[in-house]
């Protein structure tokens, strides 16, 4: 319960920052920063949402677990944004697909890195930060 408690946080908090990014962000700072600012409040976001969310994991979480977390948290996170993207924003798979391109300065592949990092982050790294 937990688990589902902390993502959809997650899911709420991310959803408002891409909405202030749209509606305030891109009307004051050209395109390619508010872009930037986002996903620098986005790993913000998740980094204070998790380390509350994952404050049971701890040095003795097993690995598995801690695995299991991370790919539950990134398959929910992109299902649920390429859900928004293809029936709210009525996107293309390819529009779609460009949002992760690191290639093309995209930086939506590193807030999932750390996303997908955070399990480890509080409960190997610094288990007791969550405390």
């Amino acid at each position: 319960m937990r688990f589902i408690v902390t993502w959809l946080s997650m899911a709420v908090s991310m959803t408002v920052n891409g909405v202030f990014r749209e509606l305030i962000l891109k009307r004051f700072f050209a395109s390619r920063v508010s872009d930037v600012m986002s996903a620098i409040i986005g790993v913000v976001l998740i980094g204070l949402i998790t380390r509350v969310g994952f404050r049971p994991f701890n040095i003795s979480t097993s690995t598995v677990t801690l695995i299991t977390t991370s790919v539950l948290l990134v398959v929910l996170t992109v299902v649920f944004e390429s859900t928004l993207a293809l029936f709210v924003d009525h996107k293309s798979w390819s529009e779609i697909g460009a949002h992760y391109n690191l290639r093309r300065g995209e930086l939506w592949s590193l807030v999932l890195a750390f996303l997908a990092l955070t399990p480890f982050i509080w409960g190997r790294w610094l288990p007791h930060a969550a405390s």
